[in-house]
């Protein structure tokens, strides 16, 4: 789908993107919504690192990074960082809702 946004074709990045690379976001895949971290900005979208969901509400990192491009439209909101779960640092939940 086409956003409205401008790219940089020397750099390939969006620079009309409101998201940076170290922001976290709630991007939706599937009809489900996953938290994760934006690593870059490419010129089709947004890169994700996405955490995924534990059985006990939490979520953690995947065994193997999912790293993802991501239209800007997919992603749903901006949300503080996450916080790891007592002492297990494995193990995290965020403060903003989703």
């Amino acid at each position: 789908m086409k956003t409205d946004t401008k790219d940089v074709k020397s750099t390939g990045i969006n620079s009309n993107s409101p998201y940076q690379p170290g922001d976290w976001v709630v991007v939706r895949y599937d009809d489900l919504l996953y938290p994760g971290e934006v690593i870059s900005l490419p010129s089709n979208g947004i890169e994700i690192n996405a955490m995924e969901p534990t059985t006990c509400g939490s979520y953690k990192w995947p065994t193997r990074k999912d790293v993802h491009t991501y239209l800007l439209e997919d992603v749903v909101k901006k949300i503080e960082p996450p916080i790891p779960c007592g002492s297990r640092a494995s193990q995290f939940t965020f403060k903003d809702s989703f």
